[in-house]
């Protein structure tokens, strides 16, 4: 016993502080009888291969918690508990046995290891995208005595920078500034550079370039970066390949192309890991594309791919496979670029690079289009989904920005005006207890008090003009998101008809005019919106608007046609009012196609009111040859009725037909969904 001890000594003086000489360690970890020693080994064992070879760590996380257990020893089976699930990362697993750790830790009291284990489980949180969260625990951490403790620096300043980086996600980025940068100024104060507290300040430097480039500004953002660059002087770490990779990507966005071919070529060339190279081929691919240098960027391309190939890494390839796609469609090779572009579809389809998988998309309509193919509305409204859903993403950060900035600015003014009021109460009370001195302080009080209420005055005008401002702004990207759409809608309209021109089967033109008549009904929403400085629609002149849109489509028709309309004044969002306009536009155009064969005067009749619990209800009617047969709402295979099902039940509403003088939809949709 007394060897195993001397041995262990020696291991800790030397091996776990550098990492050096495992197969000591593993003596003592392994040899028997078995007592504490064992698991402080098997401890530092799984600290020094975590990140080298993880079945080697996760074999002896799972021994170490099994020592723990048959010795009664709880600290380590925290931090066992821990390593395991680190090396699960992002499964529910994870989670499962990071929350098991917590609850150990808290029914014993082990405050330093509950700590890391929080710190794990905010990472977690962030990992998944569950912001809240992950602030709440780091703000939690952050209000624990012990790191208010100044010597706990590295501890404090590793958790503001995963809280700044949860800012900087969520758009916050004046609190993300603000927590990153306090980080600097503290490390700045530590006498020496340790290696730990250069590699703190490096990762913050590092997301503040980030930070910056994110709101466009490129000299603070290249500031930063080449600041993190210092840190590295003198040294052979790799990390600095990051950096170039980053400088490379700012230089990319803003167009100074040359500068980003330096920094992409400094990882090619360099001893950079090959992950590190591909993000570069990725950047470099890009750059030399926007360059016009089409020899080039195929070959850096294709060498991109081969490494994402050997890499095993699916969608870096789709990534590879969709620029390759686009190379080829400005090289007019139409079909060799489809090949690419449906490559890369499956390939990001199950991917975060959601910007990439909706260029590939577009590119696929276009080679379509180019090539005379069908283009179904599956395709079209696939990339429909993914352009709005980029842009509401990108809308709502630029809100999330302003009404960060706006919330601040407001604080910042009632707190002006607070203490404004509290100087004008104290003068009030000044004034009435000086009021018996003389009359000559008393004019001299009130004077101060008319100054006093001026300055207030115009700090509630300047509050005010702030507020109209920032809403200004608000209402402004509002309307850009709904003009962004209406010219996607436009877009997918002109690639409709365009292929409708170029088919010559009368049921393939029918089902293209179909869908344009979806898309035109969308389209028309959307430019009201645009138009309009609120969000609401009217239906009745949308309605109004949308039926005679559609008959003027059947030329063949309107002048027999008569359609009355009966709608009440009623106002209702965008999406719901969409949902309405889709379901008239199907239950017309189906009207237009089957009803009005052999009636002498066709009619349409369209109502619509809220009756007295403030349900809509819309009963559409023609007076055609109405159906041989009871219409099965639930069996029926027609497109149609089946859009007009779905479409009902996302408005949390019921319809049913009647079959007598013709055909009558009667709808009712609940207040609530609308």
């Amino acid at each position: 016993m007394r060897l195993y001890l001397i041995l262990l000594v020696y291991v800790s003086l030397i091996n776990w502080t550098t990492g050096q000489d495992l197969d000591s360690l593993e003596i003592v970890a392994m040899k028997t009888p078995i007592d504490s020693s064992n698991v402080q080994a098997l401890h530092s064992l799984t600290k020094s291969i975590f990140h080298k070879d993880k079945e080697k760590a996760q074999n002896y996380a799972e021994r170490g918690v099994v020592l723990c257990d048959s010795l009664g020893i709880i600290n380590f089976k925290v931090e066992f508990l821990r390593y395991k699930a680190l090396l699960k990362s992002g499964s529910n697993e994870e989670y499962e046995l990071l929350d098991e750790a917590r609850l150990l830790a808290i029914e014993n009291n082990l405050e330093n290891e509950l700590v890391r284990v929080l710190f794990n489980l905010a990472s977690y949180h962030k990992g998944k995208g569950e912001n809240e969260k992950a602030k709440e625990l780091n703000i939690q951490l952050l209000e624990l005595d012990k790191f208010k403790d100044p010597k706990q620096y590295l501890a404090r300043g590793s958790i503001k920078y995963q809280l700044g980086n949860i800012y900087k996600r969520e758009g916050d980025f004046k609190n993300s500034q603000t927590l990153l940068l306090s980080i600097i100024s503290e490390l700045d104060t530590i006498s020496g550079n340790s290696v730990k507290v250069n590699n703190l300040k490096f990762a913050v430097l590092n997301s503040l370039g980030s930070l910056m480039e994110k709101i466009k500004n490129e000299e603070y953002s290249a500031n930063y970066y080449h600041k993190a660059l210092q840190l590295l002087d003198h040294t052979e770490d790799n990390r600095r390949y990051t950096i170039y990779n980053n400088l490379g990507s700012l230089y990319s966005n803003s167009n100074k192309l040359d500068s980003a071919v330096i920094y992409y070529n400094k990882v090619i060339d360099g001893e950079s890991t090959d992950y590190s190279k591909l993000y570069a081929y990725q950047g470099m691919g890009t750059v030399l594309y926007k360059n016009n240098s089409k020899e080039e960027t195929l070959s850096v391309l294709n060498l991109g791919k081969n490494l994402a190939i050997k890499l095993d890494k699916q969608p870096e390839i789709g990534l590879f496979n969709s620029l390759l796609g686009q190379l080829s469609f400005k090289n007019h090779d139409y079909k060799q670029s489809l090949d690419y572009l449906k490559k890369a579809e499956l390939q990001l389809s199950d991917s975060k690079m959601i910007p990439e998988l909706q260029e590939c998309k577009k590119f696929i309509l276009k080679n379509k289009a180019k090539l005379n193919s069908n283009i179904t509305f599956h395709e079209l409204s696939s990339y429909l989904s993914l352009t709005d859903s980029l842009y509401t993403n990108d809308i709502n950060a630029s809100i999330a920005e302003i009404e960060t900035k706006y919330q601040t600015e407001k604080k910042e003014a009632e707190n002006q005006l607070l203490k404004k009021d509290q100087e004008l109460k104290e003068a009030q009370i000044s004034r009435q207890r000086l009021g018996l001195i003389g009359g000559g302080i008393g004019i001299g009080l009130l004077s101060l008090l008319l100054f006093l209420l001026y300055r207030q005055s115009k700090k509630r005008k300047l509050l005010n003009y702030t507020l109209a401002s920032k809403n200004q702004q608000i209402e402004t990207l509002h309307k850009d998101l709904a003009h962004r759409v209406k010219n996607n809608l436009a877009f997918m309209s002109a690639l409709l008809n365009m292929q409708q021109n170029r088919l010559e089967d009368s049921e393939a033109k029918s089902a293209i005019k179909e869908g344009q008549m979806r898309l035109e009904s969308m389209s028309l929403l959307h430019r009201k919106l645009y138009l309009k400085e609120t969000s609401q629609v009217d239906l009745k002149n949308y309605i109004e608007e949308l039926s005679t849109t559609i008959l003027n489509t059947y030329p063949s028709e309107k002048n027999k046609i008569q359609i009355n309309t009966n709608i009440e004044e009623i106002s209702l969002n965008g999406e719901s009012a969409m949902r309405i306009g889709l379901i008239i536009n199907e239950l017309m155009t189906n009207t237009f196609k089957y009803a009005f064969q052999n009636i002498k005067e066709p009619l349409i009749t369209i109502d619509l009111n809220k009756n007295s619990e403030g349900d809509i209800l819309l009963n559409y009617f023609d007076n055609g040859s109405g159906h041989q047969s009871t219409i099965d709402l639930e069996q029926s295979d027609s497109l149609g009725i089946k859009l007009v099902t779905l479409l009902t039940k996302q408005l949390n509403g019921v319809f049913k037909t009647l079959n007598k003088g013709g055909l009558s939809y009667q709808f009712s949709f609940n207040k609530i969904a609308l």
